[in-house]
């Protein structure tokens, strides 16, 4: 799910992501993430603890065990616990950073615009000084160097299974304007999430990359595995529309939020998220999921029993009035001037 988006220009890790067909980067593990996801691991911060690939955490746990007590991992419990530094927000620093020989540093080309209260703080400062240090005694740059080929190799796997298999351009052709491009970053520490986003503006242009959870690729597993990955990838780039318009129509929308969220479930929700975002941003980013579905993928009908499941209940006739909105673009240039009839939607559904 995304909070919120963090945007770039470029990466300036261990692989950068040059610009392929459409408006998607090349996939490849970012040396800044999975620096980030080491420290994280050893603080013991939950989701950077289940990574999929037994071999690549055996390994990432025996050549920096020494460093369990290094300074940067009681900053990193600290930023967690004070600021719930962890998640997206890890993500967000580290496409912040940048590696020159063995120093790490805030990037002096990026503002810190975008970054919210978990990963810009006060001890920020403190944090980036001591992972530089970190990065240097624990000679992470030999680790990174020894899985090359390891992320060759998932970045190549990301790009066939979900980046070559995703139609870009309807994004911008649907919404009636270029949102962002995109780079799909392979993060092989986390295994119980797939996906964040975050963001900042670089000179105009913007890249929104999207992590998603390192895995072996198994017979049984495999191709669940990766349609996953395409999905909250395609749900992502909704996200990078949708939310700042449901934040720029909020006022109009906000009334019915509360009466469409009391019928999400029939216990009550522990979703850690604002009401308004899980009805706003999740609503309109899965609603378009369904129907970009319809467009090209299959098993549709299996998406919409699986998000009704999740409380999504009125996805169905959302995406029949995306359908209504498609099929009159003479009349509605964007998606933009059709935003009376999807508030009329939610007013409707709140009665």
């Amino acid at each position: 799910m995304i909070k919120k988006l963090i945007v770039l220009v470029f990466i300036a890790g261990f692989f950068p992501c040059y610009l392929q067909a459409e408006s998607f980067r090349k996939s490849r593990v970012d040396e800044r993430v999975e620096l980030l996801s080491v420290v994280m691991r050893l603080a013991g911060v939950e989701e950077f603890c289940k990574g999929m690939i037994p071999a690549y955490n055996r390994k990432v746990d025996d050549f920096f065990a020494a460093y369990r007590e290094h300074p940067v991992v009681a900053t990193a419990r600290k930023m967690k616990r004070k600021y719930k530094f962890r998640r997206d927000a890890v993500l967000d620093l580290a496409i912040h950073l940048k590696i020159e020989g063995d120093s790490v540093f805030f990037d002096p080309s990026l503002t810190t615009e975008g970054l919210d209260s978990r990963s810009h703080n006060e001890l920020t400062e403190t944090f980036i000084r001591e992972l530089s240090d970190f990065y240097k005694h624990t000679e992470a740059e030999r680790f990174f160097e020894s899985e090359r080929e390891l992320y060759r190799s998932f970045g190549e796997k990301t790009d066939r299974q979900v980046v070559d298999t995703i139609h870009t351009e309807w994004f911008d052709d649907f919404f009636g304007w270029h949102a962002s491009d995109y780079c799909v970053v392979p993060t092989l520490l986390i295994g119980e999430y797939y996906f964040y986003a975050c963001a900042i503006d670089k000179e105009g242009r913007k890249t929104t990359y999207f992590s998603i959870r390192g895995f072996l690729d198994q017979k049984m597993r495999a191709s669940s595995d990766w349609r996953l990955a395409r999905s909250v990838v395609i749900r992502g780039i909704a996200h990078v529309y949708g939310n700042p318009l449901m934040d720029e129509y909020r006022s109009a929308l906000k009334p019915y939020v509360k009466t469409i969220y009391k019928r999400m479930w029939s216990e009550p929700e522990t979703e850690p998220y604002d009401v308004t975002e899980m009805v706003l941003y999740e609503g309109f980013a899965r609603g378009v999921e369904v129907y970009y579905n319809q467009l090209f993928e299959e098993n549709t009908a299996k998406l919409l029993k699986s998000q009704k499941r999740q409380g999504f209940y009125w996805l169905e006739s959302f995406s029949d009035l995306l359908t209504v909105y498609a099929d009159s673009r003479a009349e509605y240039k964007t998606i933009r001037d059709f935003m009376p009839q999807i508030i009329d939607f939610y007013r409707e559904l709140a009665k």
